[in-house]
Order: structure tokens, then C-alpha cells, then sequence
């Protein structure tokens, strides 16, 4: 409707401003205001090879920016063996096998309890994620996940529910509540204070690219993807709103 009734030639690059600003004030969101600013630069382009006009307007006009977001490296299984053995003897070791095999959020591991393992009718082992620790400076229990779809039952492989098990059976005196525990109090892991030993663990491991605990998840994804799992059940097992994620 902002062009209606305009001639091609009526298209110039402060008209194509004034159609980016009435965009803005409608709240539409910056990337979508450049998919649709894309959608009439194709056709201006095409207006130009048809010498109707002399040159495209969108490639002066003044576009939205958007901050770029950061690439994580990608971590592989060599790099989470390295961690795994970096973290030797620490209480909270068990949190590599857990993120390598499950992929789940940082909050979603904190949040963990122990009465979040358990087996159904087939004993087939689950963790059950229905609450996050908080990533933000407020060190608190979110009893609801990142995603309507991110509420779900993980299944775990025997080899790490005997790993947990037996995790379980060496913890000294009253089992804590959380899997991923303080040491001298009965409460989870501030999601600080678990990076900053995870980038204890990194270094001593060597590995000197910046690989987060997200790293994991993108990991757990390409290695179910190379396996030829269904994408439907990879999707549901890390809680994605969708395969397309």
C-alpha cells in the first residue's frame, strides 16, 4: 500500500527511507524489515535490466542495523573426552557425560534432581526437565523450561544412569537434592559459578578455542544428525520447538 498508485521511476531511495521508517513505527521487527526491503530490491533490480530505471534505490537506503550474533566454535567428542578427564575428581564431572549425551540447556542441567532419574514400565532410563537455574545475575529456580516444547522427558542411555548411580552411591553422607550440588549447602549451582569451573576444566585441558557449555548441545545435534536419527525424535529429545531449529 506504501507504493500504490507510484511509478517505478517514483521509487527513489528517500521514498524507500520513508518506507523503512513507516515500517519501524508499525513495529515490525528489524530483520523482517529487511527481508521485505530484499523482497522490493529484487524487483527493482529487475526494474533495472529492464531499463525502466537507472539504478536500484534500495542499495542506498538507510537500513535498520542488527547486531550480529556471535559463532560459537564447535566442540567435538576428542575435546569433551579432554574435558571429562580435566575434571577429574571434581564433584561435578558427572555434568560432561550429562551434557554430552542429553545436549540440555546449562539451567536445565542445575536444575537437575536426583528424583528426576527414573525408569518407566520397559526400564528404559529418563530425566525428567521441567525447570531451568536462572542464567541471570539473580541466582534462582525457574520452575518452567525456555520453551513450551523444552518440558520433556530425556532418555539416557544404561551407561549413564550407571554413571549417575554410582555417582550417587559415592556422595558422602545425605544425598543432596540437586545432581549438579553445592558442597557445603543442599541447593544447586549458581549458573555463574558452574561456568567458571567449566573454564577451569577447558583450560586444563588445553583447549584454547572459546567453547561454551551451549557448545554441547550443538554437538549432541550434528552427531544425531550424522547418525541418520529421525529428526522428529532428535527435535523432541532436546526440546526444539521444531526440526527446522
Amino acid at each position: 500500500p506504501f507504493f500504490m498508485g507510484k511509478a517505478m521511476t517514483a521509487v527513489t531511495v528517500e521514498r524507500v527511507d520513508a518506507f523503512v521508517e513507516r515500517l519501524l513505527s508499525c513495529g515490525i521487527s528489524k530483520s523482517m524489515i529487511l527481508d521485505i526491503v530484499r523482497v522490493l530490491s529484487i524487483a527493482c533490480n529487475d526494474a533495472v535490466r529492464r531499463d525502466l530505471i537507472c539504478k536500484n534505490p534500495c542499495d542506498c537506503a538507510r537500513l535498520p542495523l542488527i547486531k550480529k550474533k556471535s559463532t560459537r566454535p564447535a566442540i567435538t567428542p576428542e575435546e569433551v573426552v579432554a574435558l571429562y578427564k580435566a575434571a577429574e575428581g571434581h564433584r561435578h564431572q558427572i555434568s560432561i557425560p550429562l551434557l554430552f549425551e542429553t545436549g540440555m540447556r546449562k539451567g536445565e542441567l542445575l536444575a537437575l534432581q536426583w528424583d528426576d532419574l527414573y525408569q518407566n514400565d520397559a526400564e528404559q532410563w529418563f530425566l525428567h526437565i521441567n525447570k531451568e537455574v536462572s542464567s541471570s545475575k539473580v541466582n534462582i529456580i525457574e520452575y518452567h523450561t525456555k520453551t513450551e516444547n523444552s518440558c520433556r522427558d530425556v532418555a539416557i542411555s544404561d551407561s549413564l544412569a550407571d554413571l549417575l548411580l554410582k555417582y550417587k552411591a559415592s556422595i558422602k553422607g545425605t544425598v543432596p537434592t540437586f545432581i549438579i550440588s553445592q558442597k557445603r549447602a543442599d541447593k544447586w549451582v549458581s549458573a555463574t559459578n558452574f561456568q567458571k569451573e567449566f573454564s577451569r576444566w577447558r583450560k586444563s585441558a588445553g583447549i584454547r578455542k572459546n567453547v561454551t557449555i551451549h557448545s554441547f548441545r550443538h554437538l549432541f545435534a550434528t552427531m544425531a544428525v550424522k547418525a541418520n536419527l529421525p529428526v522428529e525424535g532428535v527435535t523432541k529429545q532436546a526440546g526444539w520447538a521444531s526440526g527446522r531449529m
